[in-house]
């Protein structure tokens, strides 16, 4: 007995006209792809020759300095970074050469600027007012973000969220946190471990630094945070947890601790205004 097909066979002239229809439409995909490439590389193209940046013309470099055979040209490749971003999701780079980072004041309007008021205020006392929020946007640090979430979810395996925390700071410090984002290797003070602390509501982080609350001027920063599902608590002397995760934390969870690089960085910052009463001045025992 033989086994047939329940599908109905095409005659050669059917199946001739379905082969070139499939043809067509897998070259209309390729030619959109390169109609896409061309507008990318054109725009790029301006904004280099806007900028004036020299690019280095190609050479022919030996690949084996004693054999003349073998021989490739190289280029310099700019494009590198766009290239990158796209593949991460990321605003493709048009402007070179690449500022450290772009901080832009945000619209009282705009929902982000309503959004992260929000959450500044959700948690903080009302002697306190905002002067103005501001966007931080830096290619570098966005990118590493990205690729130590996706080593996370794939390489460690691990369960994690992404939350905005706060990060009292001086005006002096800004310009280098936005720039390298935050250093672990100028922590000091280790609390709740040897890590970057982030709060998780804006009043605690009011407290921080100390000088902040004899300043009538503020600044915090709002960052992007990993937190793993599993956080062990905190203390001094710790140097990284046991659990072999990377986040630790004090028993109320309002004060989060980072011990691996990459995984935060800051995307506002809030410029406000206020000073703490009397009686709270330099009192840290009501918001471990």
């Amino acid at each position: 007995m033989g086994i047939f097909s329940s599908k109905p066979v095409d005659n050669p002239q059917v199946q001739n006209t379905r082969i070139l229809g499939e043809y067509r439409i897998q070259r209309e995909a390729e030619l959109r792809l390169e109609r896409s490439r061309a507008i990318h590389l054109a725009r790029w193209e301006e904004a280099r020759r806007k900028s004036q940046v020299t690019v280095c013309k190609p050479l022919k470099q030996k690949v084996n300095p004693l054999s003349n055979l073998i021989q490739a040209e190289v280029t310099a490749n700019l494009n590198v970074l766009s290239e990158l971003a796209l593949v991460l999701g990321e605003q493709p780079i048009y402007e070179y050469p690449v500022k450290p980072y772009q901080e832009n004041v945000l619209s009282e309007t705009s929902w982000e600027f309503i959004a992260k008021a929000s959450l500044f205020k959700k948690s903080n006392k009302h002697f306190f007012s905002i002067s103005k929020i501001t966007s931080v946007y830096n290619i570098f640090n966005s990118l590493h973000y990205k690729l130590a979430k996706l080593k996370y979810t794939t390489i460690y395996d691990k369960g994690c969220s992404e939350r905005f925390v706060f990060h009292g700071t001086k005006h002096e410090f800004l310009a280098e946190i936005c720039t390298y984002n935050f250093d672990r290797s100028k922590i000091k003070a280790h609390k709740f471990g040897h890590g970057i602390s982030f709060a998780t509501n804006s009043y605690y982080a009011t407290h921080y630094p100390q000088a902040n609350q004899r300043r009538f001027d503020k600044v915090m920063i709002i960052a992007n945070v990993l937190v793993e599902d599993t956080i062990e608590e905190g203390h001094q002397f710790m140097t990284i947890p046991n659990h072999m995760g990377y986040t630790s934390s004090n028993r109320a969870q309002s004060v989060i601790v980072k011990y691996d690089d990459h995984t935060f960085f800051p995307v506002n910052i809030v410029y406000y205004q206020g000073l703490h009463p009397q009686k709270h001045a330099g009192s840290m025992v009501y918001y471990d």
